[in-house]
């Protein structure tokens, strides 16, 4: 049994109607995927596990059915039950990660929405959930149909991914089809033969179906950016905060910005010591504290009508010359940067 919350998505895929009439997609999964499948298989062998499905649906011919591109997963990360016949994920970890990548898909859209990569010119969305099941089940239990259906309901979505996952040793009277996956897996403690059936449900299904699964590199398909820091480190996050705080300082906004005309975007943060009248703004990459902040000071300004607050504090900003920053190192806290710069303007 799987329940879950689902990570947000975008407009729902609206399948042609001629497509309708014989619906069954093709499944393309990344390499990465099914590495990460077979992990959380081995991790959790006596148990019952799982995680969310984010992808594409690239288009085809009007009366072709779908591609649909798997293209990672997100695991559960708070509040978690694994047993041997349960299992309920869904939480703001993976909301937050789908969140994430769902910014950044946006500018790569923007960046590569012609030429050969056109074709990923689509919404990234929750695809479904790949779920372990206990012994010799290959297939969706009846739970799961009935959680589907809610997911289905509740999301308003056409349809859902739904791999079941187990050990082949429990499986070998029952053969392998084109849905079917055999992984010869291995950790550094534990290996194990994985078989992963790969099942759809439509919206207007009696029950899931099984599709046909082509792995494909991972270099066949465009990636998505690592966990921002900030949300891979949140103990760090409230740290920074503190310190901040501790030291008088307020944080005005935090906003991720496409500073670097690429993804991932910079989460920045704006600075402010009450009584000054100007901000310091840390733009912090993805891999922040193992890379340094890009910093930034800006006058306080009232944005105009229509204008975003944080774009016209940057556009107003100006480059915190080379060598005010001490050497950074992952020890070091923004509050330390801040600190370094109001010694610098003193001294201006």
């Amino acid at each position: 049994m799987t329940t879950h919350d689902t990570p947000p998505v975008e407009k729902p895929f609206d399948f042609p109607a001629p497509m309708l009439e014989n619906p069954l997609p093709l499944v393309y999964v990344a390499q990465r995927v099914v590495e990460k499948i077979c992990q959380g298989a081995l991790r959790y062998q006596r148990n019952e596990t799982g995680e969310a499905l984010i992808g594409l649906i690239t288009p085809t011919t009007e009366n072709a059915p779908p591609e649909i591109c798997i293209l990672d997963t997100i695991p559960p990360m708070e509040d978690v039950v694994r047993r041997s016949v349960m299992f309920v994920q869904g939480d703001g970890w993976q909301t937050n990660i789908s969140e994430w990548w769902q910014e950044n898909w946006k500018l790569y859209r923007e960046i590569h929405s012609q030429g050969r990569s056109a074709k990923w010119d689509v919404p990234l969305r929750h695809l479904g959930d790949w779920h372990k099941q206990p012994g010799a089940m290959i297939a969706p239990s009846t739970e799961d149909l009935h959680t589907a259906r809610l997911h289905l309901e509740g999301m308003g979505t056409d349809f859902l991914l739904a791999p079941i996952v187990t050990l082949a040793e429990f499986c070998e009277g029952i053969p392998p089809a084109e849905n079917t996956l055999i992984v010869e897996a291995t950790s550094t403690t534990k290996a194990a033969r994985i078989r992963i059936d790969f099942w759809w449900l439509r919206k207007e299904g009696r029950d899931f179906e099984p599709v046909k699964v082509v792995v494909r590199p991972n270099d066949y398909f465009p990636g998505l950016p690592p966990v921002v820091w900030w949300i891979k480190q949140r103990q760090r996050f409230d740290e920074e905060l503190a310190a901040l705080e501790k030291n008088g300082l307020e944080v005005m906004d935090v906003v991720t910005w496409n500073t670097r005309g690429h993804p991932p975007l910079d989460t920045c943060l704006t600075i402010w010591r009450p009584g000054t009248s100007r901000v310091v703004i840390a733009l912090t990459p993805v891999n922040y504290p193992t890379r340094p902040p890009m910093w930034r000071v800006a006058p306080i300004m009232r944005p105009k009508e229509g204008q975003d607050l944080f774009e016209t504090l940057l556009n107003a900003s100006t480059k915190v010359p080379e060598g005010i920053i001490p050497q950074w190192t992952d020890e070091h806290l923004l509050v330390d940067g801040v600190k370094a710069i109001e010694a610098w303007e003193k001294t201006k």
